[in-house]
């Protein structure tokens, strides 16, 4: 985990976040600064200032901007009361999923988190263009590029195993692939009928395509994106890598079910 500043003023309870790193860690960041002060304070804080975090998403005109309402809404009404506390997060990235108390979390999720109307309006767009009916899915979720350490090319054989198990007694299926790299396009690409939203872009190298690009350029990628991460979030059925986008996947489905994890080198379901 990459440390960040926490900067909380007692008097309205704001929170402010220095963090650059990728989309979904900025989320996680946001996401458990806000659980560590709720059960701290047994309050909401009043105002959550993320106008420090997702920096390399700010096109140039935005560099002082708060962009998070730009995905999520911003909800300043709904409540949450304290009953106990919730669990810390801070290292859901590398567990299986299956075991998170989505029930705890659902609230928080809910309240920042919970995709704005253009993001909405993108869901739909891609999901008409590409004629995708979530519950006749099985996605494909490969991390790559800068993850390359984590994930390597020979896994593309246990991706398709659990693809072929799932196959086995639900054969009408359709697969919707969503990866970042080339090589896991191209494999299952030239295997199988697949879905592929050519609005996400793949890439051959280890770098990281928001690393690859300049900040107006991720903006609009990361719209895309996030759409297409809510799009497999509804799907039938599941085979994911495990990192921070793979989590908010399962925050935004709100359950693990019918999911293939791979973590650590083990298959979870």
């Amino acid at each position: 985990m990459v440390s960040s500043e926490l900067k909380i003023d007692f008097m309205s309870t704001k929170i402010s976040m220095f963090y650059k790193q990728g989309f979904f860690s900025n989320c996680n960041i946001i996401l458990n600064t806000i659980i560590n002060y709720f059960n701290t304070y047994k309050i909401l804080p009043s105002n959550v200032d993320t106008s420090k975090s997702f920096d390399i998403y700010k096109p140039n005109h935005l560099t002082d901007t708060d962009i998070m309402n730009h995905f999520f809404v911003k909800d300043n009404i709904s409540s949450i009361q304290y009953n106990q506390d919730i669990p810390d997060i801070t290292d859901y990235n590398y567990i299986n999923y299956k075991t998170i108390d989505y029930n705890s979390l659902n609230p928080f999720i809910n309240k920042y988190f919970k995709l704005n109307d253009e993001m909405n309006s993108i869901v739909t767009q891609l999901e008409s263009k590409y004629e995708i009916d979530t519950d006749n899915y099985i996605a494909i979720y490969y991390r790559g590029t800068d993850r390359h350490s984590q994930t390597t090319d020979d896994e593309f054989i246990e991706y398709e195993d659990k693809l072929k198990l799932i196959l086995t007694d639900n054969s009408t299926l359709k697969i919707l692939l969503l990866t970042d790299s080339k090589q896991a396009y191209d494999y299952f690409n030239t295997r199988y009928n697949i879905a592929f939203i050519t609005e996400n872009k793949t890439s051959s190298t280890h770098t990281g395509i928001h690393l690859e690009n300049d900040s107006d350029t991720n903006y609009n990628d990361i719209k895309n994106f996030l759409a297409s991460k809510f799009i497999i979030s509804k799907c039938k059925y599941i085979i994911c890598s495990s990192g921070y986008g793979s989590l908010f996947t399962m925050f935004f489905r709100n359950n693990a079910n019918n999911v293939y994890q791979l973590l650590n080198d083990t298959w979870y379901t």
